[in-house]
């Protein structure tokens, strides 16, 4: 009766070099992660995707070694070349396209966060693998699991030598071909799809030159259209980070400019008895931003005169896991602006409301009154205090620690930029934190 020993595991040469092979491809992906995206993750020693596929790697050393241990032309071998093409396939092809539709998900996804009306995981998109990918794991698997079988065996001394040399070249050829093939079919059917869709880089770039023409001829609102067209039907477009500052420039332009807005801006003609803060506290706007926009010097406004008023809704969202602030109107992102938030996860999540505003704001420090102009007044040049005591979001003397968890709990930001929201933003603005 034959005995059943899990000791022979560490004899089974087939199962240890198909084992190192995967583990050697899985560190290379690590290496090649680090060297293109500058950070390094520990989650790709384990994770799926990426250059090259360990799966390609493991299923060709596991066929390779069975055919040079067992014969190319066993059962065996069989079984694990018609295995190791299975996975390939699969690999470049169902797994591809579930990345993919992740990748798309994943768009939904941001177009809602930004709206912030949902938060959610995001999808994993680097489950499968490019052919380019497979080819690479397929042919290291190959490579590696002769020259372990080699290694294993005395340098060579294998039983029938020159038979199996012959049926390893024969092999690898096969390999290659049908992998090639592969290659050549993705990359016919990514042809077929540009010659469908058009190509989205030419596009995008037409898009952008219509965008910075409408831009130089001060037609700001077409030019702002174009540029959230790019960025809703392009979103991988190489000058995408480029596109987002434009129109966050062009927005703040039409914010404090007097030109007319479609659904955002209306014409008061001022009566008798109106004042700015009449007019503010109506339109749910600040008299800061009426005088900008209107370009007055003082506080004095003639019956008769024509003000330019911005009535749409401004909000805050600001996530502290990556240290953001965005201002929006309505579900419309705005501008968004790098912030600090609290140290040890002490800025408080949830929903606020802006119930004080300051200029140049006295700081009390543990019962010492710091005065605006000190260098010691972390409160910098503006102050917007929420309706839950001591904390809001403010100006700051560290400018450089902007984009870090570093205050005692409030929302840090650059004085120009504080200037510029507290310019905007009313009383009884909604905030919205989240972790």
């Amino acid at each position: 009766m034959a005995e059943y020993s899990f000791s022979g595991i560490s004899h089974n040469k087939i199962f240890l070099i198909t084992l190192t092979v995967w583990a050697i491809a899985q560190c290379l992906k690590v290496l090649f992660g680090i060297i293109s995206e500058k950070r390094f993750n520990f989650k790709w020693f384990i994770g799926t995707g990426g250059m090259p596929s360990s799966h390609a790697a493991g299923a060709v050393a596991l066929a390779t070694t069975c055919g040079m241990n067992a014969g190319f032309n066993s059962a065996i071998f069989a079984i694990a070349a018609v295995f190791a093409l299975v996975t390939m396939f699969d690999a470049q092809g169902v797994r591809r396209a579930t990345g993919q539709q992740a990748e798309i998900l994943n768009r939904i996804l941001d177009d809602i966060y930004w709206k912030g009306e949902v938060t959610t995981n995001r999808l994993k998109e680097l489950v499968g693998h490019t052919p380019v990918q497979v080819l690479v794991g397929g042919f290291l698997g190959f490579c590696l699991a002769i020259w372990l079988t080699i290694f294993g065996n005395h340098f060579g001394k294998i039983r029938g030598g020159s038979e199996v040399n012959r049926n390893v070249i024969i092999g690898a050829g096969v390999v290659l071909i049908v992998v090639s093939l592969m290659v050549i079919s993705s990359k016919h059917s990514d042809k077929d799809a540009v010659a469908q869709n058009g190509n989205p880089s030419v596009e995008a770039k037409q898009l952008y030159a219509k965008a910075e023409n409408f831009k130089k001829s001060k037609e700001l609102v077409k030019a702002k259209d174009a540029y959230r067209k790019i960025l809703a039907d392009y979103p991988e477009a190489e000058n995408i980070s480029s596109v987002q500052k434009e129109l966050e420039q062009i927005n703040m332009e039409l914010i404090f400019s007097n030109r007319a807005v479609p659904g955002k801006t209306t014409i008061h003609e001022v009566v008798s008895g109106d004042t700015l803060g009449k007019l503010a506290k109506k339109y749910g706007t600040t008299i800061e931003l009426i005088k900008k926009s209107n370009n007055l010097k003082s506080d004095v406004i003639r019956v008769g005169q024509r003000l330019r008023i911005w009535t749409g809704m401004f909000n805050v969202y600001i996530d502290k896991s990556q240290n953001i602030l965005i201002l929006k109107d309505g579900n419309e992102v705005i501008k968004v602006y790098d912030v600090s938030t609290g140290t040890n996860n002490s800025t408080p999540v949830g929903e606020f409301t802006i119930t004080s505003k300051l200029v140049d704001p006295v700081w009390f420090n543990r019962g010492v009154v710091v005065p605006p102009d000190s260098p010691a007044n972390v409160l910098g040049s503006r102050w917007l205090g929420f309706d839950i005591p001591g904390y809001g979001i403010h100006g700051t003397v560290e400018p450089d620690a902007i984009g870090q968890q570093v205050t005692a709990g409030c929302v840090r930001m650059r004085n120009p930029e504080v200037e510029e929201l507290y310019s905007i933003l009313p009383m009884r603005t909604k905030v919205t934190i989240v972790d």
